[in-house]
């Protein structure tokens, strides 16, 4: 079963969620390839804040779909109105660093 949630979710990332940086127009396929791998590590991060490796393959794989989506979202939204994609790319980085201490933080000291 984890194997089918897995294909799907890497289908889902390469063919239904949209590319941030298609606004960009020929460069927007490399930029992508780029921040893919920055959003994947961060979304790697994410959710390893919630879920422990090898725990429960299928929910660890849903989440990181749903928390990967999550973070194309947020980059699109930053890129949207603004065309100096390589500020806005430094903004969602720190956005997103700063969603993981905030995650972690709560974690670590929850009451």
């Amino acid at each position: 079963m984890y194997k089918i949630i897995a294909i799907a979710g890497f289908l889902i990332r390469q063919f239904i969620i949209p590319n941030p940086f298609s606004a960009f127009g020929g460069w927007g396929e490399l930029y992508n390839f780029l921040a893919s791998g920055v959003i994947a590590t961060i979304t790697y991060f994410t959710v390893g804040l919630f879920y422990e490796k090898g725990e429960a393959p299928i929910i660890g794989s849903i989440m990181y779909l749903i928390a990967y989506s999550l973070y194309t979202f947020e980059l699109w939204l930053i890129l949207l109105p603004y065309p100096n994609w390589w500020f806005m790319g430094l903004i969602f980085v720190l956005i997103s660093v700063a969603d993981i201490a905030i995650i972690h933080f709560i974690r670590k000291y929850k009451v």
